[in-house]
């Protein structure tokens, strides 16, 4: 299901950049390629992802718009965390978090929790994220990826008894609190992860 939506989204994307380049919509193509480097990294085609970032580069270079030069930030910051580079991906995440909060404010926080999380996880250090993922929840109560979040958090942790309570709550209903929204890849794969930990 999901490899087919993200196949679908990436010909959509394609379509979206290539009316924007007919029309000379710099904004447009940039769109189109956002959606385009999101879609091949949900697809596994992390070659393709980082052709299409080079190409948003120099657009977002052209543009000069803060929102593009945030977005950017943030796929330099996500390139170099899948290198490896946990180091060079914080300072690029606090980059990302400064020049996303003149423009995006909460979406620039949320996106830097995101990445911080992932960060942390590869260093061993989710201990340090759980304040911030509680504070996540309360601020948006719409958006139950955070609570998966925590669920795997304390399950990564030894904490079976937080974190099975943590996944009851998003079981409920068969899981009808998740929406099919960008955020249910990465909460499936996160409850699917938590499910395996506590058994």
């Amino acid at each position: 299901v999901v490899l087919g939506a993200a196949k679908e989204r990436l010909a959509d994307s394609d379509e979206i950049i290539k009316l924007a380049q007919e029309m000379e919509n710099r904004q447009g193509v940039a769109g189109g390629l956002f959606q385009r480097i999101i879609n091949l990294m949900i697809l596994g085609d992390v070659q393709a992802a980082d052709e299409s970032i080079e190409a948003y580069a120099r657009l977002a270079d052209e543009l000069r718009m803060p929102f593009n030069l945030w977005q950017l930030e943030l796929f330099r910051g996500m390139q170099v965390m899948f290198g490896g580079s946990l180091d060079e991906a914080e300072q690029l995440t606090q980059s990302a978090l400064g020049l996303g909060q003149r423009t995006q404010g909460q979406n620039a926080m949320q996106m830097f929790g995101v990445q911080t999380y992932a960060i942390r996880r590869e260093q061993g250090r989710l201990a340090e994220m759980e304040a911030g993922l509680k504070g996540f929840i309360q601020m948006y109560p719409a958006l139950p990826a955070w609570r998966t979040a925590l669920a795997f958090n304390y399950a990564e942790r030894d904490m079976e008894a937080d974190a099975r309570n943590e996944f009851e709550i998003l079981a409920k209903d068969d899981f009808g609190i998740l929406p099919r929204d960008a955020n249910w890849p990465i909460a499936m794969a996160l409850l699917a992860e938590t499910c395996a930990l506590i058994g």
